[in-house]
């Protein structure tokens, strides 16, 4: 028990997303970490064995509670993956199937990250709602420009980590969400000439 413990808390951590919070990716942890000991083979180290099976396990789960990988139109998937217009229907608008599956999917996604409000609110044409994609894509970009320009060199990697979704200790990413919101505070009382 004491090393599967042990992996369960390396681990879990680095695991945590949407509605799964800590204790549940524990809980769930423990139960492969049980389960893998009927496979446990005595003439390899314990605590290797149970971190990879725990760990593998984990991104399993992460990855099939997190995404939906089975498109159900491959045609339409081929357009969306290659950016072609979706000429395959009479409208050159993905099937309903897709546009559902890929709702779904993107919902799924965007649970590790919140949601612009006001996007999802909006009841425009699709259009429209690509032109505001790209328009907060270049916002992001921009403050993300920002920051890399301004953030001092012995933040840069652990913000890079951060930036990657990788587990950073909390007094480290402390240091750098204190930093990042300096820049930005910043940036707002300064604005520059262009706006």
């Amino acid at each position: 028990m004491a090393a599967i413990e042990k992996a369960v808390n390396i681990l879990a951590p680095s695991f945590v997303f949407g509605y799964m919070d800590l204790d549940d990716i524990k809980q769930t942890a423990r139960m492969y970490g049980l389960q893998c000991l009927r496979q446990y083979d005595s003439s390899r180290p314990l605590d290797n064995f149970v971190y990879s099976h725990i760990k593998n396990r984990l991104i399993n789960y992460k990855r099939d509670n997190l995404r939906r990988n089975d498109a159900p139109c491959r045609e339409c998937h081929a357009a969306s993956m290659t950016g072609s217009p979706f000429s395959h229907h009479t409208d050159s608008l993905p099937c309903q199937k897709y546009r559902a599956w890929k709702s779904r999917n993107d919902n799924k996604a965007n649970i590790m990250h919140p949601l612009d409000l006001d996007f999802i609110a909006d009841e425009r044409e699709p259009n429209t709602r690509q032109e505001s994609e790209v328009e907060s894509e270049v916002e992001t970009k921009e403050l993300l420009r920002l920051i890399d320009m301004n953030l001092d060199v012995d933040l840069r990697a652990t913000f890079l980590q951060m930036k990657a979704g990788q587990s950073v200790p909390k007094a480290r990413r402390m240091v750098v969400e204190k930093a990042v919101r300096d820049i930005l505070k910043g940036a707002i009382e300064c604005p520059s000439v262009d706006d």
